[in-house]
């Protein structure tokens, strides 16, 4: 896998891990749909229904994971590793028969990490189970991406 380092400064900091198929230069001619990772279940839903979209739009589709890494550690050795991310992720698209590229980032700050990612007016779905809880993650993340001037689909998987 391709390691980058990206943007070092003093809230954010970021190992980007890309497992696509095609060179990103591929990508910059097609619509692109970002998928933000919330949770696994939630994530791959919502994976489902961008390639959906990929198919009838002709678009490209971006799995964006904000990978939390606490403050004692150092930011490119996390807890946890972030190739089983990339593992699960890989194994499902090729499964599926789904070209992605799939990006993982090393930070302190989700929010700061997602806002860097993303480029202005991206289009992004991000899965999230029915609740009648107003507050839930996938809510307010929606919310405040909406407020920065994104398009967001919530993408409910009703179990």
């Amino acid at each position: 896998m391709p390691k980058s380092y990206g943007k070092q400064s003093k809230h954010y900091e970021s190992v980007t891990y890309d497992s696509s198929r095609e060179p990103a230069s591929e990508y910059s001619g097609k619509l692109p749909i970002t998928v933000l990772f919330t949770t696994t279940p939630d994530t791959l839903h919502a994976l489902g229904k961008a390639a959906h979209f990929s198919r009838q739009l002709g678009a490209s589709i971006q799995i964006l994971v904000a990978h939390v890494v606490p403050y004692p550690l150092p930011i490119d050795k996390p807890g946890v590793d972030p190739e089983f991310r990339l593992r699960q992720f890989r194994s499902f698209c090729e499964e599926e028969s789904i070209e992605t590229q799939i990006d993982i980032r090393l930070c302190r700050d989700a929010r700061q990490c997602i806002h860097d990612a993303l480029r202005p007016h991206s289009l992004i779905l991000i899965g999230g189970g029915l609740s009648w809880w107003p507050l839930t993650y996938g809510k307010r993340l929606a919310k405040r991406l909406r407020r920065a001037g994104h398009e967001v689909v919530l993408v409910s998987d009703p179990r």
